[in-house]
């Protein structure tokens, strides 16, 4: 493995990489095969995280109004 992070840096890189691909004795193990699956999505929303997507809903809008009024303000403000 430190020879595969000296190939980056090293003058010699080509002829590392070289050796490192195709020479016996020197050639790096081949990575294992990970087999990945996807994560199944969740089928219902429990009573909580519904309770926690309603507060950020309220939150959003809370936010927005309050933005909205900032700007219309500074609108006014503008045009005196």
């Amino acid at each position: 493995m430190l020879a595969s992070v000296v190939t980056g840096e090293a003058i010699a890189s080509p002829i590392i990489t070289r050796l490192l691909k195709s020479d016996e004795d020197i050639k790096l193990p081949p990575a294992p095969v990970l087999a990945m699956t996807p994560l199944a999505p969740l089928k219902v929303d429990d009573a909580e995280r519904l309770a926690l997507k309603e507060q950020r809903k309220a939150r959003k809008a809370v936010e927005q109004e309050e933005a909205r009024r900032r700007r219309e303000q500074m609108a006014n403000a503008r045009r005196k």
